[in-house]
C-alpha cells in the first residue's frame, strides 16, 4: 500500500485539483468517511466567476493503493448554507473495498 502521509495526500490532491494556488483556511483534520479515518482538508481559492470559493478536499487510501476523494466546492458567501448538504452528501458515501 502506498504511503498517503497529510504532505502526500495534499500534494496529490489539493494542490492538483484547483488552481491557481488555493490556500488552507484552517488546519487539516480526521473525520469518518464511510467508517474509515479521513482526511478532510479546509481550502479557499479567488473563484473565476469573481469573489471567494470554499473548498474541502476530503482523502483516504483505498485497499488497492489508490486514493479516494471528495471534494466540496461552494461560494464563500454561501458556505454556512450548503454544509447541512454537503454533510448528508458525505454522509451518504460507502465504500466497500476491503482492507
Amino acid at each position: 500500500m502506498r504511503d498517503w502521509s497529510p504532505d502526500r495526500v495534499a500534494d496529490a490532491a489539493g494542490a492538483r485539483l484547483v488552481a491557481p494556488a488555493p490556500h488552507a483556511t484552517g488546519p487539516a483534520r480526521v473525520v469518518t468517511l464511510s467508517g474509515r479515518r479521513t482526511l478532510a482538508t479546509p481550502l479557499s481559492n479567488d473563484s473565476p466567476l469573481g469573489g471567494e470559493e470554499r473548498l474541502a478536499v476530503y482523502t483516504t487510501p483505498l485497499a488497492d493503493g489508490n486514493l479516494f476523494y471528495a471534494l466540496t466546492v461552494v461560494p464563500g458567501r454561501d458556505e454556512a448554507a450548503y454544509a447541512s448538504t454537503f454533510e448528508s452528501i458525505l454522509r451518504s458515501i460507502r465504500l466497500t473495498d476491503q482492507r
